[in-house]
Formats: structure tokens, sequence, C-alpha cells
């Protein structure tokens, strides 16, 4: 009995110590599951991230992590595969991984290529229990392969040999053989897959295996391939001497002398002397994983996130390679992006041409106003030279007809009231009457004479009787009683048949100038003169008086000078005047003679 209640009684502390036991263990675990994971990432790739092509994929993905909050710690390995391998180096890599983030939580695992996701899932129970994992970059037949757990999740692509063949037969389209140039393909960690994809692709073509050759004599056969033939390149870490170099580094050495077109897959080959191809983009590699790996930290579990196609592989080909070897752009793979286009006159220098087709239609704008403005201005000086014109026309119509009446009918009359008055005077001789009738005379007289003066001065009728010569000699006359006054004119120089517009026109700007002279230049002499000149009469009017400011002249208005220079307008001549303080004044008025000249009379001559 006692012994029944001690053996009751030390199962019962044996089951509470084995729950107490349980309950250290597993709580903890609980606890953590329950807790988000730590905000860090590794990042871990297959070559080297000095390489352009993990580099940008590395880039692209701390930019996509970066952009997020709170911050995440990103740690980053490359494990070298495609140079180091075999169990010694495995494990190497797993003590020095253990090493050395032992004290470093990571909340999620990157892996980047088939050949990196296949060492971590070997190693994950070991180097990161519990620790999701994200890959990219990975072929479907190889997630099909390592069945992953249900705790990693990633992308997968298709970069296929039967893509190869798509491009190949596009630049080439007559192709008859490709030559396949990269490293062993059972070393080659992405193209890995090619080995059974191959055969079938090209049963129908001479296909030229170049793998695995040293690189001196790989270059030597390159330069040397047949007509109708591509290069296909996979990738190129060792020149089998020693020297190792990134694919994109080896490639572009390859194409320095390389006879036929290369065809790549992966982007960063783009640029470096090949004609592209379906081609691996790093940076939406980079971004792929990012994104899943965010999610995973921001709580989501891996086990809910399917395994997805990422769209990482796209058609890009380099413009300048197309040229070179002829290849139809038309012919390439829908959607295909063409790089290194040389870039057209208007998309090199766009601004500056739009700037300049601004100005230039600005200042045909400017143009087109400004001739119209010119037009309305000729056309409204034309219509003012018109009205000018006719006005001094009609002014001189006027004139001659008040000549006329003057000349003919009040001048008669005066004369018959002279005559009359002249015998009154005779019959009053001797009376009273005699003296007065003799001053009515004389008065009458010199009142027909000042009419017969103002009759000539508005209309010279020597003008149309004895021409232009002669009345500006009588005019010269005139004038000589206030100021010595010269005529020099040749007649041989003025045609016999003047224009009667040209001679009245040429008369009046003298009669104005002389009246100028005779009015203001205080002059001591003065002479007119009139020549032929290019096709018309010019005349010259000239004093040696006191001058003026020929400046101010033309900013104030001169009704005197302003109608000489309309009468000559009106018929296409001009007027310039010239004159210094002191000095003098010069006229000169040119009028064209619009018809032709005649030899001189004998009369003029003689």
């Amino acid at each position: 009995m006692i012994d029944g209640c001690i053996h009751g009684r030390w199962t019962r502390r044996t089951l509470l110590r084995i729950v107490v036991w349980l309950v250290a263990c597993i709580g903890p675990g609980l606890c953590l599951a329950n807790e988000p994971p730590p905000r860090s990432i590794l990042v871990l790739d297959p070559a080297n991230v000095r390489g352009p092509f993990y580099y940008e994929i590395f880039s692209s993905l701390r930019s996509a992590v970066n952009a997020s909050t709170p911050p995440v710690t990103i740690y980053n390995e490359s494990l070298d595969l495609s140079r180091f391998r075999g169990a010694e180096y495995e494990e190497s890599l797993e003590a020095h991984l253990r090493v050395k983030y032992r004290d470093k939580p990571v909340g999620v695992v990157i892996a980047i290529g088939s050949a990196t996701l296949d060492y971590v899932l070997r190693r994950h129970a070991v180097l990161w229990p519990g620790t999701p994992v994200v890959f990219g970059m990975v072929d479907e037949p190889t997630v099909a392969r390592l069945k992953p757990a249900a705790d990693v999740t990633g992308s997968i692509m298709k970069l296929r040999f039967e893509d190869m063949m798509v491009t190949a037969r596009a630049v080439v389209p007559d192709l008859a053989g490709v030559a396949l140039v990269g490293d062993p393909l059972d070393s080659q960690v992405v193209w890995q897959h090619f080995v059974d994809e191959i055969p079938p692709a090209v049963a129908d073509i001479e296909f030229i295996d170049l793998t695995g050759m040293p690189f001196r004599e790989l270059r030597e056969r390159v330069a040397a391939l047949p007509d109708r033939t591509a290069i296909l390149y996979t990738g190129i870490y060792s020149d089998g001497e020693g020297t190792y170099f990134p694919p994109a580094d080896a490639v572009a050495l390859l194409a320095e002398v390389a006879n036929r077109p290369i065809v790549v897959t992966a982007e960063t080959f783009v640029g470096r002397g090949t004609v592209g191809g379906f081609v691996m983009t790093p940076a939406a590699i980079g971004q792929q994983a990012a994104r899943l790996a965010l999610r995973i930290l921001d709580g989501e579990p891996a086990s809910g996130m399917p395994v997805t196609m990422a769209d990482v592989v796209k058609p890009i080909f380099d413009w300048r390679q197309l040229q070179r070897w002829q290849v139809d752009e038309d012919n390439l793979p829908p959607n295909s992006e063409v790089r290194f286009r040389n870039p057209t006159v208007w998309q090199q220098y766009r601004w500056p041409i739009l700037a300049i087709g601004y100005a230039l239609l600005a200042q045909a704008a400017l143009i087109a106003w400004l001739l119209y403005e010119r037009h309305h201005r000729l056309r409204s000086e034309a219509e003012a030279h018109d009205l000018s014109g006719r006005l001094i026309n009609a002014g001189e119509e006027e004139r001659a007809r008040l000549a006329r009446e003057l000349h003919d009918d009040v001048t008669q009359r005066l004369a018959l009231l002279a005559i009359a008055a002249g015998r009154e005077e005779r019959g009053s001789a001797g009376s009273d009457a005699g003296p007065a009738m003799r001053n009515m005379r004389d008065g009458l007289v010199r009142l027909s004479e000042d009419v017969h003066a103002l009759s000539y001065r508005l209309h010279p009728s020597i003008l149309n009787d004895l021409g232009l010569v002669e009345a500006l000699k009588v005019e010269c006359e005139r004038v000589s009683r206030t100021c010595p006054t010269q005529l020099d004119a040749d007649p041989r120089d003025v045609p016999e048949h003047l224009p009667q517009d040209v001679a009245l026109c040429l008369f009046r700007i003298a009669q104005e100038g002389l009246r100028n002279i005779a009015r203001h230049a205080k002059a001591r002499t003065a002479e007119v003169s009139i020549r032929y000149r290019d096709g018309g009469l010019q005349l010259s009017v000239r004093d040696d008086g006191v001058g003026f400011d020929a400046s101010r002249d033309q900013r104030r208005v001169s009704l005197g000078h302003a109608s000489m220079r309309q009468r000559a307008l009106a018929l296409g001549g001009k007027v310039d005047i010239d004159s210094t303080p002191g000095l003098g004044t010069v006229v000169r008025a040119w009028v064209p003679v619009k018809e032709e000249r005649r030899e001189p009379s004998a009369r003029a001559a003689g």
C-alpha cells in the first residue's frame, strides 16, 4: 500500500517534470513562431558579384529593398560555383557561412541560379533551419528535379536553346549551321539543361561544338567559320590556361575576331559586339526576388506563395550589329527591343530644332507683318503722292486759269482805263483836272503792271512759249534786283520737247529756291544750273548766304521745302537740300525725263 502510494507520487512527479521540460523546450519555439522574422536578407549568387550580370542583379535587388520601410539589412555571398566545385569545397563554404552568420539572424535567404538553389536546399537544415528561401533565375526542369519544400518559393524562367535557334534563323535567314561557344555545358550552372535541348533543335543543320576549347584556339576558329553560320554563346569563365574573367569580357574578346554574328542569352552581353537574342535581364531578376523577400519579411508565409513564371527573358538586339550583318528588323522576333540605334538629327537636336523653328516662325510672322505694313505704307504713300500730285495739278490749273483771266481780262480792262485816262488828261490840259487825271493814268499803268506780274507769278506763260531755260532766265533776272543771280544752263542738256509737267515742276522748285534766297539767305550771289544726268534733268540752286542747320530743318515743318519735295516725288524724282550755317545752301532736284532725248534744234544750238 505504501509502495503503491510512493510509486503513484513518483509517477506524477516524473510526468510533471516531463511536462515542464517540454514546455521549456517547445515554448520558446512557439513564441518564435509567432514573432516576425528578422528584417535581414542573405543573397547568394553562384558566380562573382563583381561580374556585370550578377552585380546588376544585386544592385536592382538592393534598390528595391532599400525603398521599403522599415529598413532591411542585406548580406551578400558569392559562392563562385562556376569555378569551384566538389564536396570538400562545399564543406568549406558551409563552415565559412556557419561561422560568419552565427550571430547574424537571417530573415530570408535568396538563392540566385540553379546551382545556388541546389546547394541551399542541401544545406538548408544545417545552416538556416526554419528560414524561408526565395529563388530566382532557375529553369523549370531544375525546380521539378529539386522539389523544394513548402517554405521555399520563387520564380522560374524560360531560358531555352530553342530561342537561341529562333534568333540565329532571324539574323541568318538561310542558316546552314551553328557554332556553340562556351565552357563545357556540364560545368555551366545556368545552361546545363541545354544538353537535352540541343540535339532535336539542330537536327537539320550543321552543329559545330566549340565548347571547352582553349581561348587562343577558339579565337582562331570563330574567325574562320563558314558562311551561313551563327555563333551561339553561353558563357566562358576561363581561357583554359589559368586566367579567369567574367563571361561578358570573354564574349567581347571573341567579337573582335568573329566573322559571323554572335547570339547571346544575357543582357550584359549585348553591346559588346554581339547581335543579341532572347536574353536574361538581371534587373528584372533582382527586382522579382526582392518583391518576394519583402512579402515574407512583412509577415506573409512562404508556404502560401506559389512558384510563378517570371518575365525576365526578353528579345533585345544591338542595332549596330544588325547593320553590320545586314539584318532586316522585320525578321526579328515580335516585341524585340533594339538598342544603340544611332539617333536621328531630330532625336539629337530636337529642342534646338524646335527653338530655331519657333524663332523662324516668329521671324516669318514678323517679316510678313512688316511686309504688310510696308505694303500698306507704300500704298498709303502712293495714295498720298497721287493726292498730292492731283492737288498740285489742280493748284497749277487754277493758277493758270487765274493768270489767264488776269492777263486777258483784267489787264486789258486796266489798259483801256489807262488809255481813257490819258485822253481825259489831254482834254483837260491847262485846267486844274489835268494833274489829277495824270496821276490816275499813272496809277492805272502801275496797277496793270502789277496785275501782269501777278499773272506771271501765277503761271509763267513764257514756260509754254519759250521753254524752261528761258523761263529760268527771266526768273533769275527778277531775283537779280535783290541778289546777283547767274543761270548756268546748256541748252543742249535740255530736250527741246520737254514734258510740260517736268518743266513746270523744275521751274516751281527753282522759283521756290530763289524766293527763299531773296527772303532769308542774305546772299551776295546765287547760281541756278540745269543738267541732263542719269536719264533725267538735275536742277541746282546754290547761294553763299547765311545757311541753316539742315538737321533741325528736317525736324520742323517747312512748307516751301515740303512743296518742292512733293512736286519732285509726284513725278518719280527727288529733292536734296544741303545747308551749313555760314556756308550757304544748295537745293538739288532731279526729275526723270520719260521721253527719249531728241537732238537739239538749230535755234537752240545756234
